[in-house]
């Protein structure tokens, strides 16, 4: 019977709010109130300058990769215009040569037809003779 005045005492004890309970319940919701108010307030400004500061930084990596692109370029361009050059004396001497070829088949082609012209005719052929054409 004892136990169940002890069981009554405390379930009736327990519906008695404890103040310190409540005045701290009180305190921390009103932290939390004034946390997500100022959140709240504040989110539209730290997203602003998130988004600032991710422009920034791309804007840095894009600063970075253009300039190191500028360097690049004269060492390309070198590149470029030392393989053009050796491409175009390769061509230059490529052209000299069939220039050469060409030129001894041309004096070889004179030489023999001339020869072979003055041994294969000996004299001129000369006719006297009237010729008469009948276009009737």
């Amino acid at each position: 019977m004892e136990e169940e005045q002890e069981v009554g005492c405390e379930e009736a004890y327990s519906l008695i709010p404890n103040p310190l309970q409540c005045f701290t319940k009180l305190i921390l919701f009103q932290a939390d109130l004034i946390y997500n108010s100022l959140t709240f307030l504040f989110s539209p400004i730290s997203c602003f300058l998130s988004i600032l500061h991710e422009f920034c930084h791309r804007t840095e990596e894009t600063k970075d990769t253009v300039e190191s692109t500028i360097h690049k370029v004269p060492s390309t361009i070198t590149h470029g215009s030392t393989l053009l050059l050796k491409m175009l004396s390769l061509d230059s001497l490529g052209a000299a040569y069939v220039c050469v070829v060409l030129m001894v088949v041309l004096v070889l082609a004179v030489v023999l037809g001339v020869g072979l012209l003055q041994l294969w005719v000996g004299q001129p052929v000369f006719v006297r003779e009237s010729l008469y054409f009948d276009y009737t």
